[in-house]
C-alpha cells in the first residue's frame, strides 16, 4: 500500500515520471533562454520534491538506506525497492514486500522540524 500511495503522492508533485526515469533532465546548449532556464529550474524543483517527498515519508531506520542518495529520487525509489522486495515462492514471479516501508511515522522517528508526509 505504501507504494501505492507514495506513487500518487509523486503524480499530484508531477515527478513520478521523473522517478521512474521515463522523464530526464532536459538538455540544453549555453547560453540558455529564459524559457530553457525557466523549464530546468521547473524540472531541479520537481526532482527536489520528490526525493524530500520520499525521505520524509520513510522511517530514520529507512533513512539509513538512502543518505548518500537522497538527491536522485530515482535512485531512492530502485534502493527501498531492493530493500523491500523479494520474490517469495507462489507469487509467480510477481514481488511482493517484504516488509512494507511504514509510512505512519511517529514524530520520533522523524527529523526535527519535518512534516509528516501524510501517508
Amino acid at each position: 500500500q505504501w507504494q501505492l500511495d507514495m506513487e500518487a503522492r509523486l503524480r499530484t508533485l508531477d515527478a513520478m515520471r521523473i522517478v521512474q526515469g521515463t522523464e530526464s533532465k532536459p538538455q540544453f546548449t549555453d547560453p540558455l533562454d529564459s524559457g530553457e532556464r525557466r523549464e530546468l529550474r521547473d524540472y531541479n524543483s520537481r526532482v527536489d520534491a520528490a526525493a524530500g517527498e520520499i525521505w520524509n515519508c520513510v522511517e530514520r531506520e529507512q533513512q539509513t538506506h538512502l543518505e548518500a542518495i537522497r538527491d536522485d529520487p530515482g535512485a531512492m525509489w530502485r534502493k527501498l525497492e531492493s530493500v523491500h522486495m523479494q520474490k517469495r515462492p507462489g507469487t509467480r514471479g510477481r514481488q511482493v514486500p517484504e516488509h512494507p516501508v511504514n509510512v505512519s511515522i511517529p514524530a520520533q522517528v522523524r527529523h526535527e522540524g519535518s512534516a509528516s508526509c501524510g501517508l
